[in-house]
């Protein structure tokens, strides 16, 4: 029996995976669960510099990832003392995944040969505009402007083809409370602006002498199911606040609460059809932190965090029945969604002269559960279903399954641990990450349940006064299911990378490029392969 071929999409996750869950409650509903889909998911996005060095996120002393309030536990009252001055970053960035296998003749396919099951790309520009007026306040906005396209086969003729455009913006205002607090109490407001498109095409596969393609465009089909969405409009609204203070000289304690709102309309319009579903989901969010330092040597840093989102779908849905027949119509409730969620990550760092030492520990827990309508709900979908079902003439195969009850969890864990050295003209480290990743449900059952591990190194020296190199690199084992067969994957990565910082000027650049291979390792005879690429550049102005 072939081994599912959605494994190798987990099986690069793994490595970014503590970034992705310590984060909280997804920040975009399509973007993010396609960026972690592909695999494309990175714990060290905001510094180019470490992914040349193979991915360091704890042992290579950076301005993107140091232990404070804002580069540690992004909490935004402290942004004003991320720099001493006025900042822009820009971060221009693309990356791409791609897997395929070679596909035996047999029932389904009469002959061979090569067969991809998996392509995205992304593109993405973050910034971070910051006003510092030199007595502790600080203004401006934090954001994005990304997209992202996936190719993922439906069947073995068909293709689901998305893509999801995400700009976001978050404008702050921080600084010292007015009026009490002696000045040691900050604060930070912020608000909340984003937009997501989603567009959702099945074509068919296209198949030449060279094997099956998914990343060639093929014939526009119709979608299997009327009722299924395939363009989402998302339009996305939130507040937050934030205090910090510091307890004694080298200790800050920080809170923040939060509100986003998220509208989701979703539709399939054709020519004698329409669907809809539409959704509000208000989020609440509560982050609590504490950073400092034990002594000369010790750095820490603690962040922790809770979420729950409580909310509806509706549907509405009509298609024509025919020359003079009633339309089947029918408009009502669909289901209700309780989710909620926590997150903790605890790092610590250790430096002597030359030598550092650093550890993290972090875990995470998701609960969504779904609930059906009564079955005294006249506008329940499920009910709709069965009247559909009676109704002569109805053509049912285009409608998806009942609505049914389902409670999900997810619980995570994992730890890391390095140690670098400081030489005269640069630096040289390594990493060791492990994690472990156990989903359930009710209707479903146990399972999938993830474990792997790897190990990343890195070396940045310094080739003239303005300019140093980074090479790095990286070996990784994922069991994307323990307890399924045939689901274990390696994965080995080489990376590069360039940084610009001439003297006297106010600016910077920095790169880093990093390309993954990953190989089944199970003796599997199609030879199931992939890879990863990630570019990504830093410009940084000082004004």
């Amino acid at each position: 029996m072939r081994p599912s071929r959605c494994t190798l999409a987990k099986a690069l996750t793994m490595t970014v995976l503590a970034g992705a869950l310590v984060s909280g409650p997804a920040r975009a509903q399509f973007y993010d669960p396609a960026l972690r889909t592909l695999g494309l998911t990175t714990d060290v996005a905001r510094s180019p510099r470490l992914i040349g060095m193979g991915g360091l996120s704890l042992v290579a002393p950076d301005h993107y990832q140091r232990l404070t309030l804002w580069d540690f536990a992004h909490n935004p009252v402290g942004i004003p003392e991320a720099d001493s001055t006025s900042t822009l970053d820009l971060r221009p960035g693309s990356s791409s995944a791609l897997s395929a296998y070679d596909q035996q003749p047999g029932l389904v396919q009469l002959q061979g040969g090569y067969r991809e099951d998996l392509a995205g790309r992304a593109t993405g520009m973050p910034f971070e505009l910051v006003h510092r007026d030199g007595e502790g306040n600080a203004y401006g906005a934090v954001g994005t402007l990304a997209s992202i396209d996936t190719d993922q086969p439906f069947s073995n003729d068909v293709e689901a083809r998305q893509n999801v455009t995400h700009p976001e913006a978050m404008p702050f205002l921080a600084g010292p409370f007015p009026y009490f607090g002696g000045g040691k109490l900050h604060y930070a407001l912020t608000l909340l602006f984003g937009k997501e498109r989603v567009n959702k095409q099945y074509l068919g596969i296209v198949r030449n002498a060279g094997g099956d393609f998914l990343t060639l465009d093929g014939d526009l089909l119709t979608p299997p199911d009327y009722f299924e969405p395939l363009d989402y409009d998302v339009r996305t609204i939130g507040i937050g606040a934030a205090a910090s203070y510091p307890l004694g000289r080298s200790n800050t304690f920080a809170i923040a609460v939060g509100q986003r709102g998220d509208r989701m309309n979703g539709s399939d319009e054709t020519a004698r059809s329409s669907s809809q579903i539409n959704e509000t989901r208000p989020t609440n969010t509560g982050q609590a932190t504490l950073v400092g330092r034990l002594g000369k040597s010790i750095e820490y840093g603690v962040d922790g965090h809770a979420w729950s989102a409580k909310s509806q779908q509706n549907w509405e849905f009509s298609t024509s029945a025919g020359s003079g027949v009633v339309p089947l119509a029918g408009r009502g409730k669909l289901l209700e969604r309780d989710a909620r969620g926590t997150s903790l990550d605890a790092r610590a760092r250790w430096t002597a002269g030359a030598a550092q030492l650093d550890g993290q520990v972090w875990t995470s827990w998701s609960r969504v559960e779904i609930t059906p309508p009564t079955w005294d709900d006249l506008t329940s979908f499920n009910r709709f279903l069965t009247q559909v079902f009676y109704r002569i003439g109805a053509d049912t195969l285009m409608l998806p399954d009942s609505v049914v009850a389902n409670r999900q969890e997810d619980h995570a864990v994992g730890f890391a641990g390095g140690a670098s050295w400081a030489m005269h003209r640069g630096l040289v480290g390594i990493e060791y990450h492990w994690m472990r990743d156990a989903y359930d449900q009710t209707y479903g059952g146990a399972g999938p349940r993830q474990l792997g591990w790897d190990v990343r190194g890195g070396l940045e020296y310094t080739l003239t006064e303005m300019i140093s190199g980074r090479l790095g690199g990286g070996y990784g084992w994922t069991d994307a299911d323990t307890y399924t067969a045939q689901n274990e994957w390696t994965f080995r990565s080489a990376s590069l990378g360039l940084g610009v910082h001439p003297r006297g000027t106010r600016w910077s650049f920095d790169s880093g490029y990093s390309l993954t291979w990953l190989q089944s390792d199970y003796g599997d005879p199609e030879n199931h392969r992939g890879s990863r690429q990630h570019l990504e550049t830093l410009v940084h102005w000082n004004f």
